[in-house]
């Protein structure tokens, strides 16, 4: 999970989405299943949104969800995916996710939250 950490820091995108997909296949081996892909889910909407493919990382997301339910959720996760909705003019689910992502934080917003709202 450094290396694609490292990868985007590098703002080497495609090769971040790619290798996401692979430790995603692998997750099952994970020791904190849930944490590790929280973080990978979030790393890969953000780049995908990078590289201006905001409705793969909502698909991206959707069928993760679909599989891991809530248990993937967090602040970070929930406002990449109210900034994609952003990116397509979906201010509705936008809104949604946003608000989720309020008040998974407690309050303690972050900066890209607050750049969302």
């Amino acid at each position: 999970m450094d290396h694609a950490k490292e990868m985007k820091a590098s703002e080497l995108y495609d090769e971040v989405v790619v290798l996401i997909n692979y430790l995603i296949e692998k997750i099952d081996s994970a020791n904190d299943k849930y944490l590790v892909l929280r973080t990978l889910i979030t790393m890969q909407t953000s780049c995908l949104r990078l590289i201006n493919q905001p409705e793969k990382a909502i698909e991206f997301y959707n069928e993760l969800y679909g599989i891991y339910g809530g248990s993937i959720g967090s602040s970070a996760l929930y406002t990449s995916i109210a900034a994609a909705y952003c990116d397509i003019d979906d201010i509705d689910s936008a809104v949604k996710n946003v608000n989720r992502a309020h008040a998974i934080s407690k309050g303690n917003s972050s900066l890209e939250l607050i750049s969302v709202y």
